[in-house]
């Protein structure tokens, strides 16, 4: 019952984050920190938005290990976005 409960919470979530983007072009992600939708990450299967971290996060892979993943799908260094971890007591 408990899975269940998840389930729909996480329907929940991305539901008010699915309206949110639609209606402002911005997004609160699991962070709390708001960002432009156009800088966030969507998963495919989940359709949750996430901030580079939390898409680290969730997909399991850092940008920096997709520059030269040996597939052949490789990006330019400079099109990976630095990021730092902050605390949340940085944040104003």
């Amino acid at each position: 019952m408990i899975g269940r409960s998840v389930e729909i919470l996480k329907c929940k979530w991305v539901a008010e984050q699915t309206i949110e983007a639609s209606k402002t072009g911005k997004v609160t992600v699991r962070s709390g920190h708001i960002i432009p939708v156009w800088l966030s990450f969507r998963c495919l299967y989940c359709g949750e938005y996430f901030n580079q971290i939390g898409a680290e996060e969730h997909f399991g892979m850092k940008r920096t290990d997709y520059v030269d993943d040996g597939s052949g799908n490789t990006i330019k260094e400079t099109e990976v976005i630095k990021v730092k971890r902050i605390k949340k007591s940085d944040i104003r």
